[in-house]
């Protein structure tokens, strides 16, 4: 049994997913994703034909019309897309694809204490919780609470600062920094990316991530926001006009 883990590159998730197309369904795996990687995780369940990158470029396409400064609200309306589908698998399929999966969040124990955990998912509804939990990033995500996401009685945010994606040698890692972003691309380079993964080198050795890892990653998130805003605000305006032409025609 082989081990992947999916360290947290937030929507660089899709070059992950290109190169587990290597993976999924040709051999016995584990699935241990953080963040975008936990998003990964949950796409690994649908069948093959239901993964197709432009399929789910329009899934997508449906929330991008909209600009979320909390990524919350994209994120749960992404999953309830994607859970519309599996809702039309039948259970065993399901069961066994969660057997497959651990999704890794990081535990506020108390204020001077947290802790990175690995959970599967019993069910699709607990799933849903882990991802979002995982994705958490304080002041990004908001829901009822800027700095955590609350399951039950356990308090969970951002499965990067558990161990900061440092991972032992037990694990194959999808080495996949370059890609990590926390801004919204466009389907184009979504599907770029996903190209990219699909000739990924499972050969590499693990890469710890480092201060130059961070400042790399931080560089790329300042260049991403300097070109998603005036072209998403751009893109909006195009829309609206499209609208009003129509209007009145």
């Amino acid at each position: 049994m082989k081990k992947y883990y999916l360290p947290p590159i937030g929507f660089g998730l899709f070059y992950q997913l290109g190169a587990l197309e290597n993976v999924i369904n040709n051999e016995n795996y584990e699935l241990y994703g953080s963040s975008g990687g936990a998003i990964v995780c949950l796409l690994s369940i649908l069948k093959k034909e239901d993964r197709d990158i432009f399929f789910l470029m329009n899934i997508t396409k449906k929330i991008r019309q909209k600009f979320y400064f909390n990524f919350y609200p994209y994120l749960n309306h992404f999953i309830k897309e994607v859970f519309i589908i599996l809702d039309s698998y039948d259970n065993t399929y399901i069961e066994q694809k969660l057997k497959t999966i651990y999704i890794e969040v990081t535990e506020i124990c108390h204020i001077f204490h947290l802790k990175r955990r690995f959970i599967q998912p019993q069910n699709l509804i607990e799933l849903k919780d882990l991802v979002i939990s995982s994705c958490y990033l304080p002041f990004v995500f908001w829901h009822r609470n800027p700095f955590y996401y609350q399951v039950k009685d356990k308090k969970y945010f951002d499965g990067f600062f558990g161990n900061f994606s440092n991972i032992t040698n037990d694990f194959i890692k999808i080495d996949s920094y370059q890609f990590a972003t926390i801004v919204p691309s466009t389907e184009s380079k979504f599907v770029s990316d996903y190209q990219k993964g699909k000739m990924y080198n499972f050969q590499e050795k693990n890469k710890k991530f480092t201060l130059l890892s961070f400042v790399q990653i931080s560089l790329k998130i300042l260049y991403d926001v300097c070109l998603y805003i005036p072209n998403n605000l751009s893109q909006k305006k195009k829309i609206a006009y499209i609208e009003n032409a129509k209007l009145y025609s």
